[in-house]
């Protein structure tokens, strides 16, 4: 089948996210590929009283963690067997203007000037040619309710004055060694929240704050310190990265052993400190600061009895 590709949205008449579809206004469809390709998805599945396969035609709106849902008319099909998107060429040849089919309700919900625009098309409807991209834009300024939330926690003050005054122990007063810890921290901070807030899979975390991670990363990797310092600098970040992924992979793990090499793993990012305290003050420095940030992570992220919180 194809038709005019509807992303997912967040719709606020329905107060629900709406997922993606081809639009039934000017759908075309092969009945017996249609019938075959659905009979191969249901054939995935056993056939049973417990699990009975869902009417992919009809429109239906249901809970998910919390949230609602809607599938519209032809949506369910679409996400079984998938379909052909029309092209930009085919969708300016004709035009569907949507929340038509019962604007008295639909309307009063939808943004300021959508009425006007609507009965100006109705008047002339050589108007609404081309402005599916309109309407695309709109969809595009709605998904962001969908897709993700600021995540990342704000660091709070209290936190930021103790920041404050390790960093500048750690550094000696370095301002170029504390701008690179400043990023460091930034960056272990939102990849851990991105990681964290994933839920069934998927990551929660916004579009903007995703791309900020990117921006931070910039930063990180083109700061003076990281510069001139790079060739000891650059293992490390290797060397964190991996045994992060070795804690992230095993801190559910039915094995208690690595369950434990999780924990430990978790405050990996550290090792950077010391690398930084062993360029700006040496050796005995770097032993005393990095003792002494391992202690006070332990504490922050244990209970009394030492299980991880």
């Amino acid at each position: 089948m194809a038709g005019a590709l509807i992303p997912e949205f967040y719709d606020p008449f329905l107060c629900a996210t709406t997922r993606s579809r081809l639009h039934t206004s000017l759908m075309h469809i092969r009945p017996i590929e249609l019938r075959d390709a659905t009979l191969k998805y249901e054939g995935q599945h056993p056939q049973t009283i417990y699990n009975p396969i869902v009417n992919g035609i009809y429109p239906q709106c249901y809970p998910l963690n919390g949230k609602s849902y809607f599938n519209d008319t032809m949506s369910l099909v679409y996400h079984a067997i998938g379909g052909t998107p029309f092209t930009a060429q085919q969708k300016d040849c004709y035009f569907h203007f949507h929340f038509g089919s019962f604007s008295d309700l639909v309307l009063p919900k939808m943004p300021k000037g959508l009425a006007a625009a609507r009965a100006g098309i109705l008047d002339k409807p050589q108007l609404g040619i081309g402005l599916w991209r309109k309407q695309e834009e709109w969809f595009q300024s709605m998904q962001s309710l969908a897709e993700g939330v600021d995540v990342v926690t704000p660091i709070g003050s209290n936190d930021a004055q103790e920041a404050v005054k390790w960093n500048n122990e750690l550094c000696g007063g370095n301002q170029s060694a504390m701008a690179f810890n400043d990023l460091f921290y930034r960056y272990c901070h939102a990849i851990d929240d991105l990681i964290d807030t994933m839920r069934d899979g998927r990551p929660r975390m916004s579009k903007d704050q995703v791309i900020s991670i990117y921006f931070n990363a910039a930063l990180l990797y083109n700061s003076s310190f990281y510069q001139a310092n790079r060739e000891m600098l650059f293992p490390i970040i290797l060397d964190i990265t991996g045994t992060y992924a070795v804690s992230v992979g095993w801190e559910n793990s039915p094995e208690k052993h690595r369950r434990l090499i999780a924990d430990v793993f978790r405050t990996c990012g550290n090792r950077m400190y010391y690398m930084v305290a062993l360029l700006c003050g040496g050796e005995q420095h770097a032993l005393d600061m990095i003792r002494r940030i391992h202690e006070r992570d332990f504490l922050r992220q244990h209970d009394r009895d030492g299980n991880p919180t």
